[in-house]
């Protein structure tokens, strides 16, 4: 995973149609108040996004899964990428009912918790 990846570089390979990838190490990355990420290493192929120029990088997934106690849930996962280098990530969880039932903002560095990679 390299750290020299920037900003620029991320929109250049995801305008030219490149296939990106973005990987986190939660555990290098904080909450708002300081805390540590949970220890879980994620990934996710970029399908659709959008640049706001100059603002950011946007881009989601969502995905249904189950909990510890078997009750369906849906996760909504939204990243935001800066030119700073600061890379925001918030998950959502809501349950069968669309009830929200978790959510957690992690912030996390390019090179520090998140890696792009595109072949």
């Amino acid at each position: 995973m390299s750290s020299s990846l920037g900003y620029d570089d991320i929109v250049a390979q995801l305008t030219a149609g490149k296939d990106v990838e973005i990987t986190t190490e939660l555990t290098q990355c904080t909450t708002p108040q300081g805390a540590a990420g949970p220890a879980v290493t994620g990934g996710l192929h970029i399908a659709t996004f959008q640049v706001v120029q100059g603002k950011y990088i946007a881009f989601s997934d969502m995905h249904q899964s189950l909990t510890a106690q078997n009750t369906r849930i849906t996760e909504f996962i939204r990243y935001h990428v800066m030119p700073d280098g600061a890379v925001t990530l918030t998950t959502t969880a809501l349950d069968a009912g669309d009830k929200v039932v978790s959510t957690m903002e992690l912030d996390c560095k390019l090179g520090k918790g998140a890696y792009f990679h595109w072949h």
